[in-house]
């Protein structure tokens, strides 16, 4: 049996249509889906960010008591300082509930790195658990990270002029293991540095003390107040 002309084209007409509402009805089926999981996602975030957003307000207010208490020494600010250190704990035990996936548990290390890594010194005073920022040593200075110029120039620090090589002459390998990178990852060299108990866990800020007109390999951290909380070296 042979199809006319006008059959064949009406057939394929057909069948044109039947796969153009399957692949719509296919469409508007996963569109609906991803439609829900966005839904669901934004939720969960929503949920997530809030909580994160209230702890980095609180992070911030403590740093900033820390300092008007370092310049001031007025006792209410380092008070306050106090207070919101144990908010703060809180916070971060409030999200623990949320780190149901990595994601949410780098959301929450991120607002942990922003912590000032002197506030060891209260945690080791309190007999809690220390943490060593971003870098899991203290400062990060030509250890996990370094600032790169247009010209070239590598810093071991993106704070301050902190020059250990040139990209355009040097390999990323070769600056980090030279000589003066390591010396910028040791720290500073301070009496009271080297033998301080969290010493592994922070080494103060080096672009703090350039800031100062320090020898950030000499002297220390110019904030650092670990003998006014009864800690010594």
């Amino acid at each position: 049996m042979r199809f006319t002309i006008f059959e064949r084209l009406t057939f394929g007409y057909l069948v044109i249509m039947l796969l153009v509402v399957f692949l719509g009805g296919y469409v508007s089926l996963k569109l609906n889906q991803l439609l829900r999981l966005t839904q669901s996602v934004a939720a969960a975030e929503e949920e997530m960010i809030r909580p994160i957003e209230n702890l980095l307000d609180m992070v911030f207010s403590q740093v900033g008591f820390e300092k008007k208490y370092v310049i001031s020494k007025d006792p209410d600010f380092y008070g306050r300082f106090l207070e919101l250190e144990d908010q703060v704990t809180k916070a971060l035990e409030d999200l623990e509930g949320f780190t149901a996936t990595g994601t949410e548990e780098n959301l929450i290390f991120q607002a942990m790195d922003l912590k000032d890594n002197l506030l060891n010194l209260l945690r080791y005073q309190k007999g809690m658990e220390l943490f060593g920022g971003c870098a899991g040593y203290g400062c990060s200075a030509a250890f996990n990270f370094m600032a790169v110029l247009s010209d070239g120039e590598a810093h071991a620090c993106r704070k301050f002029p902190s020059l250990i090589g040139n990209v355009f002459k040097q390999s990323i390998s070769e600056i980090y293991d030279s000589e003066i990178a390591r010396r910028y990852r040791s720290g500073c060299r301070a009496k009271e540095c080297q033998s301080c108990p969290i010493r592994p866990v922070c080494g103060g800020c080096l672009a703090i003390a350039h800031s100062f007109g320090l020898n950030v390999f000499e002297e220390r951290d110019p904030y650092c107040f670990m003998n006014r909380v009864g800690i010594t070296s």
